[in-house]
């Protein structure tokens, strides 16, 4: 993250829950000396596998969805990302390693 915020390459959260459930999280980690956008539930009319949250986040961003990357740790999130036009990086955890990520 350091390497990117130092070449000007913007990022983004993108979440599936309300922003005010991720942002103590958010700040105790430090993310917001990197993160340039966070799009949460209540910036859309429907999360993932809907892609208006990715939509959402590369617009706030002014960024073409073929220029931009999602790491996703879910089929939902990886859905949504590829539905939105964005390629996509499957980093899964301890929750989401047994989904099956074949049909996308």
């Amino acid at each position: 993250m350091k390497h990117l915020k130092k070449c000007h390459i913007p990022m983004a959260i993108v979440t599936s829950s309300y922003r005010k459930n991720i942002l103590p999280t958010f700040r105790q980690l430090g993310l917001d000396n990197y993160i340039d956008v966070i799009v949460g539930r209540e910036d859309v009319e429907n999360v993932k596998p809907d892609p208006d949250l990715y939509l959402t986040a590369v617009q706030n961003l002014n960024y073409n969805p073929t220029n931009c990357m999602a790491i996703e740790d879910s089929v939902n999130g990886a859905t949504a990302a590829i539905l939105a036009g964005l390629d996509v990086i499957v980093n899964t955890n301890i929750m989401t390693k047994e989904q099956d990520f074949s049909s996308i």
